[in-house]
């Protein structure tokens, strides 16, 4: 679901940034990654609690 609305406006509750997910065939595996805008991915550190790593594999 969507945050609500008293979530959204609350900047303790929010980061700013980007997102990018990388997928990976060979290991059915995806992780979804959460950059601060200064940060480089190749370089820096995500946001706390980041990078989120799934399983696409079939069960």
């Amino acid at each position: 679901g969507y945050a609500s609305e008293h979530i959204l406006l609350d900047q303790n509750q929010t980061v700013d940034g980007f997102g990018l997910i990388r997928l990976n065939k060979k290991t059915k595996r995806a992780i979804i990654e959460c950059w601060p805008h200064h940060q480089a991915p190749d370089t820096g550190t995500q946001h706390k609690d980041w990078p989120v790593k799934i399983d696409l594999s079939p069960k």
